[in-house]
């Protein structure tokens, strides 16, 4: 008998939870609209955040045309910029229009990371080892590559004039091999002992 009343009770408590958790369901659908209809309601009304590419041009015309004529022509500004929109429109209101941008290092191994997927001639690289790191910490990529133009060998940012021990590893044209000289040397550690992240003399 009392476990006939405690199957009851117990019953009746299930019972009460599921009626309760049903109405309250309904009632937030009702009063908070979380139906399959609104979601997609809801995204398509919000304001889109991006622009084309075309209206960079307007205020960066020299970038556009560098990058139109490069390895990057097919990359929309906003895939590494993000969406620009609110950027634009400060610029064309004659604001200050700061853009954030994503550390450049982490940004360029979206899709240069070296990947077996990927076609043999794109420029990949392994981020452990590409470019030597300074102090514990790796250099950015724009320091050697302009990513408005970017090419192969990178653009050096300093004349090449007296430069003969910079010569064996790097020309105007062509990487070279790594010289005699270097054998030995541990690039995470001893390329900038000689090499200085931001001469321009």
């Amino acid at each position: 008998m009392i476990r006939t009343a405690l199957v009851l009770v117990l019953a009746l408590v299930m019972a009460l939870g599921l009626f309760m958790r049903t109405m309250t369901a309904s009632v937030s659908v009702e009063l908070i609209g979380l139906t399959h209809k609104d979601n997609p309601a809801w995204w398509s009304a919000r304001p889109a955040q991006f622009a084309s590419s075309s209206a960079c041009a307007e205020c960066h015309a020299a970038t556009n045309e560098a990058i139109a004529a490069s390895a990057h022509a097919t990359v929309s500004c906003e895939s590494c910029h993000g969406a620009a929109e609110g950027h634009i429109d400060l610029a064309r209101g004659g604001q200050a229009a700061p853009l954030a941008l994503a550390d450049a290092r982490d940004l360029c191994k979206t899709c240069h990371t070296g990947l077996a997927s990927r076609p043999k001639d794109f420029p990949q690289v392994d981020p452990a080892t590409h470019p030597a790191e300074a102090a514990g910490a790796s250099a950015s990529c724009v320091l050697c590559h302009n990513p408005h133009d970017p090419g192969f060998p990178p653009v050096i940012k300093h004349t090449l004039s007296g430069r003969a021990d910079c010569l064996a590893c790097h020309g105007p044209d062509q990487w070279q091999p790594v010289p005699p000289s270097h054998t030995g040397s541990a690039p995470k550690t001893d390329c900038l002992k000689c090499h200085k992240r931001e001469d321009s003399s």
